[in-house]
């Protein structure tokens, strides 16, 4: 996946705490996807000229899973449209990483529904579990071109309903008052009671007045909704995670929901919706099989 200079310069990057290849090689990352099955090679600049004063950016990841990608995207269009949203004011990201399917239908389908507001990008190699970082790495470098105002994550198996949007917007205003808060989970299930006191960190979670929300200063990526001022205090930046994370135990996750959780702590609030917003435990599970056998996400 990396040469053996990008390695140094990734061990490099956490001695110093400074994103080296992302403020000086970002080409790293941004060529190895395919934008209309071209390599992009230069720096996205032209995004930032393309789109402005975006309210909005959805971000998808989809692996091996066409239809549920399409399931999603239609899911995405209905909310936007409950909310009475113009698409000029949304951009759909689409992050595919390499697999066997054959998503050119699905691709299709969603250029015909958003248009120009979609970008599209396919991986030339697949990332997988191991090189997720990377994945919201490119997710990221396109969010510092746009600077929209809010960023919403989805993966492609999960399901929600047309109010999504509508709810989302409720719940950030009951928070308003927080100048902290920066992140809201979207995902909740009755497991959650044993991350009582944290998952990754030591804080235990405390109910909003709301009823609605819990502040747990922890998330996952099932799904989140934050501001630009959360990608800002990231740098816009997802740390290298170290391929010896795996190994003494090939079940533990990509890594990047504990990275996320945990250089927020005491810094940034974090919510979770609670009753949960999406769907999630239907889709058979591709990125990490054993730990998804111990522990299901399931909260159907």
């Amino acid at each position: 996946m990396f040469s053996r200079i990008e390695k140094i310069l990734f061990k490099l990057e956490d001695l110093f705490k400074y994103p080296i290849v992302m403020e000086y090689h970002c080409k790293t990352f941004i060529s190895k996807w395919a934008y209309d099955n071209k390599i992009i090679y230069d720096e996205l600049k032209y995004l930032e000229n393309k789109f402005s004063n975006i309210r909005l950016l959805i971000v998808l990841t989809t692996f091996n899973r066409p239809d549920s990608c399409f399931r999603v995207i239609k899911s995405i269009y209905n909310s936007i449209i409950y909310k009475n949203m113009k698409l000029e004011d949304v951009v759909i990201l689409v992050l595919n990483d390499k697999s066997q399917s054959d998503y050119q239908t699905v691709k299709s389908h969603c250029q015909e529904i958003f248009g120009e507001q979609l970008i599209w990008l396919d991986s030339k190699q697949h990332h997988g579990k191991k090189y997720f970082w990377c994945v919201h790495q490119m997710a990221f470098l396109i969010a510092r071109e746009i600077m929209p105002s809010m960023y919403l994550y989805f993966q492609d198996d999960i399901d929600f309903s047309e109010d999504l949007l509508l709810k989302l917007d409720q719940l950030w205003m009951l928070t308003e008052q927080d100048k902290k808060r920066r992140v809201i989970y979207l995902f909740s299930e009755k497991n959650d009671d044993y991350d009582v006191n944290g998952r990754w960190i030591n804080f235990r979670s405390e109910i909003h007045p709301s009823g609605l929300l819990r502040i747990t200063q922890w998330f996952d990526l099932q799904a989140f909704y934050c501001d630009i001022k959360f990608l800002e205090f990231l740098q816009f930046w997802v740390k290298p995670v170290p391929e010896k994370r795996w190994e003494m135990d090939s079940t533990i996750s990509s890594g990047v929901g504990r990275q996320f959780t945990c250089r927020s702590f005491n810094k940034a609030n974090i919510y979770q919706c609670s009753p949960s917003l999406i769907t999630h435990g239907f889709e058979k599970r591709a990125m990490n099989p054993e730990a998804r056998a111990l522990r299901a996400f399931d909260n159907r």
